[in-house]
């Protein structure tokens, strides 16, 4: 049995469990040749209730909307439900796949079979603790110490003339900070000073799991402007940080208020909401922060580009981090 198809079963039958009957199913005459060679066809029943799910020979290789089309034609050769299948998922797919409603499950992951009633992983999250994320401020500061550490000890009033951010602003984050036990927090006079002494590697190991992803938002403008775009980012980036391939389409990040800047590039076309509807010429990642404040050479930083493409699953994308951070971390 397939490996995937093991995970599926083991994961219906812990999460719901309810018995699941893995069936073999013929491909029916008729099937168009792309869907043969683009998917794998797992047939199962959920106690009474039959359910296809198409998985991807090549994962990322089909949009969301290109899943979409394809699972409604397959409904015209199947009976039942008809769903998506896979290994993994990013957070802009899981978005897409649930706003149009395309059945989908990730063993281990998230079920989403709307048909069913069931979406397991919003189940999950009433269940359990929110835990701690550092605010967008405080995640900055760490940053900050990240790509300058020979400029120690900090100060709020220094951090907030480098970052643009007000001092009270910066003092709440030495608070956060000082909540979790991360650096040497002392007041001298009336300045308070941060000193992180422990080095950037022991930095990093201690604060990761208090980092979240930067990127808030992503845009697809379908023409740009020659002028300069912003900060390189995301796989563009990535590639030249590592021997990756860059991709076709490049990627630039800008805070909130470089944005406004920077809109009157893109006016004369619709700036999309998703890259599914029409061609676009670049992505366009709308960060927490303001990316330049740590950006080298036209690029995000590292960290920072590390927190938005981890959980991809690509493991081309997975092995070019590791050779980034192993980079940056000695």
């Amino acid at each position: 049995m397939d490996n995937l198809l093991v995970k599926l079963v083991n994961y219906l039958q812990m999460t719901l469990g309810i018995s699941v009957i893995s069936e073999p199913w013929q491909l029916p005459v008729g099937l168009p040749f792309f869907m043969r060679n683009s998917y794998l066809f797992f047939s199962i029943k959920l106690q009474d209730t039959p359910l296809l799910l198409l998985q991807e020979k090549a994962p990322g290789s089909h949009t969301p909307l290109n899943i979409n089309k394809n699972i409604e034609m397959m409904r015209q050769y199947w009976g039942g439900e008809v769903g998506y299948l896979g290994a993994a998922i990013s957070p802009y797919m899981r978005k897409r796949m649930i706003e149009l409603h395309i059945p989908f499950i990730i063993p281990n992951n998230q079920m989403y079979l709307p048909a069913l009633g069931m979406d397991l992983q919003e189940n999950y999250r009433k269940r359990l603790p929110k835990a701690l994320t550092f605010t967008p401020a405080t995640q900055a500061v760490v940053l900050y110490a990240l790509n300058h550490a020979g400029e120690q000890p900090f100060t709020p009033s220094f951090l907030a003339k480098r970052m643009g951010y007000t001092r009270m602003t910066m003092g709440r984050a030495f608070d956060e900070l000082q909540t979790v036990g991360i650096g040497e927090n002392v007041t001298r006079g009336r300045e308070r000073m941060l000193h992180l002494p422990q080095g950037k590697r022991v930095l990093w190991e201690q604060v990761e799991k208090y980092l979240v992803d930067p990127v808030v938002k992503q845009l697809y403008p379908s023409t740009i402007s020659n002028e300069n775009q912003g900060i390189t980012a995301g796989i563009s980036a990535l590639a030249s940080y590592s021997m990756l391939a860059a991709p076709d389409k490049p990627v630039y990040a800008f805070g909130s208020a470089q944005w406004k800047d920077a809109q009157h590039k893109f006016t004369s076309t619709t700036v999309l909401a998703y890259p599914d509807e029409q061609e676009y010429s670049c992505v366009i990642e709308l960060w927490s922060y303001n990316p330049g404040l740590f950006a080298k050479a036209g690029l995000v930083d590292p960290f920072s580009l590390y927190l938005h493409l981890k959980d991809e699953p690509d493991e081309r994308v997975q092995s070019a981090l590791a050779e980034m951070m192993k980079q940056t971390l000695w």
